[in-house]
């Protein structure tokens, strides 16, 4: 029985490898990304990392834990306006720790989880109390564990200029030199992920797709689409954010797979159609 939960373990891990080899996308923002946390881990320090929504940085840092993982990278999820004692529960079901532990047990457990050559990444950091975050502080100070704070610009005004900025100092003074996410990825960004699903830069020129879909009434509809490529990405990044981007060109090059066709921009304006029709609301009585 144990060998059949390891050869299972084992598979789930590397199907996990494989999903995020064809969804992720490594560009030069990601490899920051990924020197800050190696730096944070080597270095014994405490890193803090910037970054507004849909930009990519809870990717990064769950695919970082995943293939640094080895049994040296933690990685938590903040829960929402969590106190200590949510943390502690979190970190528990990461840790595999019984969760009937309570209290200084239950703090103990974790702290001994942890040492010198571990890196804890706690993500969506603004979420956090001021003893969720002091307590991650700890686990750095007695273990001596790297350690890197992830959140919005929420997190950084809260560590500086909110009412508990005092409260933050040691945290702060203790860090590495922050990194600050772009609020969008760049040209260079956007042109890996065109180049992953095999399209060319996004052009300026027009490009037309023939779309057909079902109206509020159940009416089948064609109609033509124009667009052009990079005036269509910037609207969508600025509008919705990276994630959205992302997933309208898997939907273009799933919908291309399964008419075994080639990925064409006509094809993600086609996929962008779809995606826009379900963000729209019909002010049509019924």
């Amino acid at each position: 029985p144990v060998v059949e939960a390891i050869e299972t373990f084992r598979k789930l891990k590397e199907e996990n490898l494989v999903r995020l080899e064809t969804e992720f996308i490594e560009t030069a923002l990601t490899r920051k990304i990924y020197e800050l946390c190696e730096k944070a881990r080597r270095r014994h320090k405490i890193a803090l990392l910037y970054g507004e929504s849909q930009i990519g940085k809870t990717t990064t840092l769950i695919v970082f834990k995943e293939t640094h993982n080895h049994g040296e990278t933690v990685y938590v999820r903040m829960p929402t306006r969590a106190s200590i004692s949510c943390l502690l529960l979190e970190l528990a079901l990461v840790l595999n720790i019984p969760t009937s532990l309570r209290g200084l047990e239950l703090r103990r457990a974790i702290l001994n989880c942890f040492d010198a050559r571990m890196l804890l990444i706690v993500d969506e950091a603004h979420e956090g109390s001021v003893g969720a975050l002091n307590f991650c502080r700890e686990i750095h100070d007695r273990r001596k564990c790297g350690v890197v704070f992830a959140g919005t610009r929420v997190f950084k005004d809260t560590l500086q200029l909110g009412l508990e900025a005092k409260n933050f100092r040691q945290l702060v003074l203790r860090g590495l030199p922050p990194l600050q996410l772009p609020a969008r990825p760049g040209k260079r960004e956007l042109d890996a992920f065109s180049k992953a699903y095999d399209l060319g830069p996004a052009g300026d020129d027009p490009v037309s797709a023939r779309v057909t879909y079902v109206d509020d009434a159940g009416r089948e509809k064609t109609q033509t689409i124009t667009h052009a490529p990079e005036a269509l990405q910037r609207d969508v990044i600025e509008q919705w954010g990276l994630g959205r981007w992302c997933m309208i060109l898997q939907e273009a090059r799933d919908l291309a797979k399964e008419k075994r066709r080639p990925i064409t921009w006509g094809g993600v304006i086609a996929a962008w159609h779809s995606f826009e029709r379900l963000s729209q609301f019909d002010a049509e009585p019924l």
